[in-house]
């Protein structure tokens, strides 16, 4: 920077600094703005699912979460509903955490044994006689 020697000088040298100020306080103000925008929640809500579709990664940990949550909460609510007390709820959380936990680390394994379980339920429903309808049959024939 040169120095200043003559009026000239130092007026289009403030003028210049004046117009530098006002650039940089209007590129401050977008900043902010945009920063207040991005802080909404819809925006933030957003910018969530948008990362999510991004990454296929993401989106797998976060259905694992969700699975070892909903086992957990089903499962305390299925072992503990009936029970009250102080025990029920030292209980409820170790034992909602520890299912939780292994929904989470072994979701494939679960999936596997749930849907055996569910199998062999379904299968045991289906091809359960129905003892009305032999008696019933049986009946008619005499």
């Amino acid at each position: 920077m040169e120095a200043i020697t003559d009026l000239a000088g130092l007026k289009t040298r403030i003028a210049y600094l004046e117009q530098k100020r006002e650039n940089e306080k209007d590129a401050i103000s977008e900043e902010i703005n945009h920063l207040v925008e991005s802080l909404k929640p819809i925006n933030l809500i957003k910018g969530l699912f948008n990362s999510v579709k991004k990454s296929p990664d993401l989106k797998s940990d976060i259905l694992h979460g969700l699975i070892g949550l909903g086992t957990g909460f089903v499962t305390n609510k299925l072992l503990l509903g009936k029970l009250h007390g102080p025990l029920k709820g030292i209980l409820g959380t170790v034992l909602q955490a520890g299912i939780t936990n292994a929904a989470i680390r072994y979701p494939d394994a679960i999936k596997e044994k749930g849907i055996s379980v569910l199998t062999k339920f379904l299968q045991s429903i289906k091809f359960k006689p129905d003892v009305d309808h032999q008696q019933m049959s049986a009946e008619s024939q005499l």
